[in-house]
């Protein structure tokens, strides 16, 4: 009798990359962190890969670095706090490391989250350069506390501006 075939899942090209960088990081966390990559549906996915990519196109056009973040919730109910960040050219990859790092845990903090990660890209989005996984318990923390004060709170996630956009082009319809 011919051995059984392994089951495939069918992941787009783009998303399996992404989930291959977050395993080559090889950092603490990588394996949650792409478990709860895989947990969102089919369109979430495709939006996944091109959010960096798209946030370093808004790195290209003003220089700075930029973050998003995206609560989540697994299959169990548990909150997932996942941030994509895209480095800028002013700070060193240390630098942003440490900045991204106190950012997490302040939006952790803000939004009551004991699990996150934060997938820092380089400037162009396109390479995960590294992976910060934080599954510290949220505790009374004055000093988080401020911080957290200071960030933004979540909505709807704003649409990150087109090419066209940038660059103060637009469409017009019925033309």
């Amino acid at each position: 009798m011919p051995a059984a075939k392994k089951p495939a899942s069918a992941l787009e090209p783009a998303f399996r990359r992404l989930l291959e960088a977050v395993e080559a990081t090889g950092s603490h966390g990588w394996l949650s962190t792409a478990a709860m990559l895989l947990e969102g549906s089919a369109s979430a996915r495709r939006e996944m890969t091109r959010f960096a990519r798209d946030m370093g196109r808004l790195v290209r056009n003003d220089g700075q670095f930029h973050t998003a973040a995206q609560p989540l919730i697994d299959s169990a109910g548990n909150g997932f706090l996942l941030v994509w960040a895209c480095c800028g050219p002013s700070m060193s990859e240390d630098e942003h490391a440490g900045h991204f790092e106190k950012y997490l845990a302040a939006k952790k903090y803000q939004l009551g989250m004991h699990r996150g990660t934060v997938l820092m890209f380089d400037q162009s989005g396109e390479h995960l350069k590294r992976l910060i996984y934080d599954s510290s318990p949220v505790q009374h923390d004055p000093a988080l506390e401020a911080l957290a004060a200071t960030l933004k709170p979540i909505t709807a996630r704003e649409k990150v501006p087109t090419r066209a956009a940038i660059r103060g082009k637009r469409k017009k319809r019925g033309r």
